[in-house]
């Protein structure tokens, strides 16, 4: 909103010219950069103080509180039924004494359960606590522990735990991560320690290449210094790839070519993935399936489509069991499957295996009744004898095997699989020139 000089909107128009950004600007833009896409919680007031709000996005929360009294109120934040997930929490506060952007800094925390403060006279305060996440604790990944990148470094650290971080961090640089399977609503979280006078820039997750689309972006805060870190958590977008991760470095507007900030760790939560799905026909028109439970699931969708890893129609609604009869399919028609799971959090396991079958009644004498060979030529100087099923089975699957030993080691493929169709199906089989004598069997089966 842009107002005049009079007027406190979050950009101030000075003689009608020059655009400046007032106080509201950056509490607006911390507001919108911790909350955006989360909702409110219930907030038991203390009554000295004028006006508390708390939002929670991911495992985020934020409290606001604001004190219109000339003295200080003290306070104690407490989340219900959640712990807290770091030993400091960030707070920022803003009255007619500080710059417009505010003065962050980190404060202790008491025993990962509550944070106490005292919120000053006439001022604003937004505390940033992260939380433990409910149900799937997070997975924490070196930053150098990457499997490919592209400009960093590495030097010692200096954050807890020591190790390295990765620095000389610029414009388009990127890293990318190998197995990480984040799920639907899945958080990720970067440890981050950025010095004043660098650039605004931004951490952009991809999944699969550096190309394709963006699942989350994070702006990086000045903390402090270079070793002064600061723990910053983003919500993923929807995925149905389990590809490699890329985090790919961007500086806001032009490049200035400089080091944008440094990063010692990754976090992310990755919940189980069901396992060992399985699918076989059960009749002309219906696949049985089957897999193991996955810990902490409340459900699981089920997917299916008739494109391997194409796109896929959630069958079933949201199941409890960990079978399922799909109905009403297609006989001859193959179907792909893969099931995920679904937890009390919101949070969805990235797919399991894909695994596929096509539907078939049980065989019958009609399946593998078998005509008289057909001799003749291969069309290549050779020959070959012609084996015809009258009436194939539909969905069932037919192979030639040949053998000159008859021993159970000696069979090996002699025609490529064909399914049936129902009705005459061919199988040409060509003879072994170099033998004296080659004895020929069909198999016959279903998935």
């Amino acid at each position: 909103a842009i107002g005049t000089t009079n007027q406190q909107h979050c950009y101030i128009l000075n003689n009608g010219t020059t655009v400046t950004r007032n106080v509201k600007f950056h509490i607006f833009r911390k507001l919108s950069t911790t909350s955006n896409d989360g909702h409110a919680l219930t907030v038991n007031q203390a009554a000295q103080l004028t006006s508390t709000a708390a939002l929670i996005r991911g495992n985020l929360m934020t409290v606001w509180v604001l004190n219109n009294n000339v003295s200080g109120v003290p306070i104690r934040i407490t989340p219900t039924g959640r712990s807290l997930a770091e030993s400091t929490v960030k707070r920022t506060r803003w009255n007619s004494t500080l710059d417009l952007e505010g003065l962050s800094e980190p404060i202790p925390a008491t025993a990962n359960s509550s944070v106490w403060s005292t919120v000053a006279g006439n001022s604003l305060y937004c505390y940033e606590i992260l939380l433990n996440p409910i149900g799937h604790p997070y997975t924490k990944i070196e930053a150098e522990s990457f499997d490919s990148q592209s400009g960093v470094s590495a030097q010692a650290c200096s954050d807890a735990g020591g190790g390295q971080n990765l620095t000389n961090i610029s414009h388009a640089d990127s890293l990318r991560f190998d197995n990480l399977a984040p799920g639907t609503g899945s958080t990720i979280r970067f440890r981050v320690a950025r010095a004043a006078g660098t650039a605004e820039s931004r951490i952009e997750v991809r999944q699969g290449s550096l190309s394709n689309p963006v699942l989350g972006s994070i702006a990086v805060p000045v903390t402090g210094g270079s070793q002064i870190w600061e723990t910053l958590e983003l919500t993923l977008a929807p995925s149905n790839s389990s590809a490699s991760l890329f985090f790919k470095f961007i500086e806001n507007g032009s490049s200035l070519g400089t080091s944008l900030f440094n990063l010692n760790w990754i976090s992310i939560t990755l919940p189980p993935i069901p396992d060992s799905l399985t699918s076989e026909p059960s009749s002309a028109t219906q696949i049985k399936l089957a897999w193991t439970a996955a810990e902490g699931a409340t459900g699981y969708k089920l997917q299916r489509s008739t494109i391997p890893g194409g796109p896929s129609t959630e069958i079933g609604g949201i199941l409890t069991n960990t079978s399922y009869s799909d109905a009403g399919l297609t006989a001859g028609t193959r179907y792909h499957y893969v099931v995920r799971a679904v937890f009390d959090s919101g949070v969805e396991s990235s797919a399991s295996t894909q695994v596929s079958s096509v539907p078939s009644a049980p065989l019958v004498a009609a399946d593998i009744a078998l005509a008289a060979p057909v001799m003749g030529s291969a069309g290549n100087g050779g020959m070959q004898f012609t084996l015809r099923f009258p009436q194939s089975g539909l969905g069932k699957f037919y192979q030639a095997l040949s053998s000159t030993a008859l021993t159970s080691s000696s069979w090996s493929n002699a025609s490529p699989v064909l399914m049936g169709n129902g009705g005459a199906l061919l199988i040409e089989v060509p003879l072994q020139s170099t033998e004296n004598k080659c004895f020929y069997k069909v198999k016959v089966w279903r998935e």
